[in-house]
């Protein structure tokens, strides 16, 4: 007598091909979704950059505002678009000038791609725009050259504003990033897993770019979504990772970093909790530069400048320092 096959059995095969094709269309959809925000992406840094030509060279720059001029020197990650970001809650009555630091975006990668050089090349695109005098707001990775234009060119900086910056040359690793030997930082380096991260999994990638995960939760709403944007801003990776994973082998080779020779009105504002840019490069830029002032944030991470808190306390030293 022929045994009869089990129920269950027999919808097996039926069910395993539905999963299969639910998860091959679920792929797809993600996929297609990831080559729409790399494209967008891609459209919105080749319509919003300019090009200036230096004798430094080719400089890519933005511009937003009138008012005040304020150069915005950014991090790594980053680009021109990443020192509008930073930069757009400070206030009316401003213009801001936001370069693309060397192998960023549209930015080229030089022979001396050094923080002096960096400085030297800000100052060119100052020349080409007609601009005498600047507050310079460093972010993050920003912090080498933003120190270095304050030195080098003295005369033309009215105020610093060093954010979550790095400044302490002993703290840094000199040699370049080997992503080959780091698996996160080689996942970066292919836009869709990392596209992948910051869409499903934000927080996690905010804590492994230094927000860890009680800042998050302290933040508000609009402040966790405004970090969210800056990291989002990394991609298309490719676009960046010249500048990304050369700089730290370039930021304190070349020039006196004599921060005891700065005259300009400094503010330096840094949260405690930052496991990205530690605590102590912010200690150590108000401790060298004469009469400059820290601003401590209890948390905030290596983001803290997404905070209003930290937008207000730039707004009243600008009011401050005055024009």
């Amino acid at each position: 007598m022929k045994r009869s096959t089990h129920p269950v059995r027999r919808y097996l095969p039926r069910v395993a091909l539905a999963l299969m094709i639910l998860v091959a269309a679920g792929t797809a959809l993600l996929y297609f979704r990831f080559r729409h925000d790399v494209r967008a992406a891609r459209e919105r840094i080749a319509a919003g950059g300019k090009i200036a030509e230096t004798p430094c060279g080719r400089i890519e720059y933005a511009e937003q505002g009138e008012g005040r001029a304020v150069l915005v020197s950014h991090g790594a990650g980053g680009g021109y678009d990443q020192g509008l970001a930073v930069s757009e809650r400070l206030g009316a009555g401003l213009r801001i000038i936001a370069p693309s630091r060397f192998g960023y975006l549209g930015m080229p990668y030089p022979d001396d791609p050094s923080a002096a050089e960096q400085a030297d090349a800000y100052a060119c695109l100052l020349d080409a725009l007609g601009v005498a005098r600047v507050v310079v707001i460093a972010f993050s990775a920003g912090g080498p050259s933003a120190l270095q234009f304050a030195l080098r060119h003295p005369a033309r900086t009215d105020a610093l504003i060093m954010v979550s910056a790095i400044s302490d040359g002993s703290l840094v690793d000199p040699r370049p990033v080997d992503p080959s030997k780091d698996p996160a930082l080689s996942t970066m380096l292919h836009d869709f897993p990392f596209w992948l991260a910051v869409t499903c999994f934000p927080d996690q990638v905010l804590r492994f770019f230094g927000m860890t995960r009680e800042a998050q939760r302290r933040l508000t709403p609009e402040e966790h979504g405004r970090a969210v944007r800056v990291v989002r801003m990394i991609l298309p990776m490719g676009m960046r990772a010249t500048g990304n994973f050369n700089d730290p082998a370039h930021w304190f080779e070349r020039g006196d970093f004599a921060l005891e020779s700065i005259r300009a009105p400094t503010l330096v504002i840094h949260a405690r909790d930052d496991t990205f840019v530690a605590f102590a490069h912010g200690e150590y830029t108000a401790r060298h530069i004469p009469n400059a002032r820290l601003a401590s944030f209890d948390y905030g991470g290596h983001f803290v400048i997404v905070r209003d808190a930290v937008a207000a306390e730039i707004s009243t030293f600008l009011r401050r320092v005055g024009n």
